[in-house]
C-alpha cells in the first residue's frame, strides 16, 4: 500500500519524461522522430517536448513541404512553413526528415489536374507495356 501511495506522489509531482529517442538508440536504432505541423509551432508546453534531442532525434514537417503549401498559386513558391520547422531542427540539433511532397488529397486546386489525369496516363501506359 505505502508502495502504491508513492508511486501515484511521484508520478503526480515529476514531468513526464520517456527519453523515447535515448532508448532508440540503445536498442541500436538511428533515431525516433516525430512529425511537427506548423500550428503546434505556437505551443511552448508541445514544442518543449518536440525539440528535447532525448525525445526525438528528428523532426518531420507534416505538411509544410507538401506541394499545396510549398506551391499554392502555379510558379509562385514559398517555403516559409517548412523552414519554420527545418529551424526547430537545426536549433536543438535534431534530424531534418522530410515528408511527401505530393499527397492524393493535398494538392493546390490549379494542380487538380494530377488527381484526374495521372492515374489515368499511368493505366493506360501499364497496359501499352504489357
Amino acid at each position: 500500500m505505502r508502495l502504491a501511495i508513492f508511486a501515484v506522489f511521484l508520478a503526480a509531482s515529476s514531468p513526464a519524461v520517456c527519453q523515447l529517442n535515448k532508448w532508440a538508440k540503445a536498442a541500436g536504432l538511428k533515431y525516433f522522430g516525430t512529425a511537427v505541423d506548423n500550428p503546434s509551432l505556437n505551443n511552448q508546453a508541445y514544442m518543449r517536448v518536440a525539440r528535447d534531442p532525448e525525445e526525438f532525434g528528428s523532426i518531420t514537417p507534416a505538411n509544410g513541404q507538401k506541394w499545396s503549401n510549398t506551391e499554392s498559386s502555379q510558379g509562385r513558391f514559398s517555403y516559409v512553413s517548412g523552414d519554420a520547422v527545418s529551424s526547430v531542427t537545426k536549433q536543438s540539433g535534431q534530424l531534418l526528415r522530410c515528408h511527401t511532397l505530393v499527397w492524393y488529397n493535398q494538392l493546390p486546386s490549379w494542380g487538380m489536374f494530377v488527381q484526374r489525369v495521372l492515374p489515368r496516363r499511368l493505366t493506360r501506359s501499364d497496359k501499352t507495356n504489357q
